[in-house]
C-alpha cells in the first residue's frame, strides 16, 4: 500500500495532463484523416459499380446476338434439312465419312 501511496506522489499531475491532451489532439487528427480516406474510397466504390453496371449491359448484349445466332443457326439447319439434296440426311454419305 506504501508503495502506491509513493508512486501517487511521484506522478506529475500537470504532465498526465499534457500528454492526455497531446494524446487526445492526435486522436481527433488522425480520426479526420481516417474519414478523408472513407470518402475517397466511397469514390472508388461508386466507379466499380459503374464499371459493373457496364459490364452487365455489355453481358446482355452478348447474350442476345449469341442467342440470336444460335437461332438463324437453328433455322439454316431446318433448311438444310427440308431440302432433298441436303448431305447431312445421306446416310451414306455419313457412313463413308466415319
Amino acid at each position: 500500500m506504501d508503495r502506491l501511496y509513493e508512486l501517487i506522489l511521484k506522478i506529475d499531475l500537470p504532465n498526465l495532463m499534457a500528454i492526455a491532451g497531446l494524446l487526445w489532439m492526435f486522436y481527433k487528427r488522425l480520426d479526420k484523416k481516417f474519414e478523408k480516406i472513407d470518402e475517397k474510397f466511397e469514390k472508388v466504390y461508386e466507379r466499380f459499380d459503374k464499371i459493373e453496371e457496364k459490364f452487365d449491359k455489355i453481358e446482355e448484349k452478348f447474350d442476345s446476338q449469341i442467342r440470336e445466332v444460335r437461332t438463324s443457326l437453328n433455322h439454316m439447319e431446318g433448311a438444310f434439312y427440308s431440302k432433298d439434296c441436303c448431305m447431312l440426311k445421306d446416310d451414306d454419305k455419313v457412313k463413308k465419312v466415319e
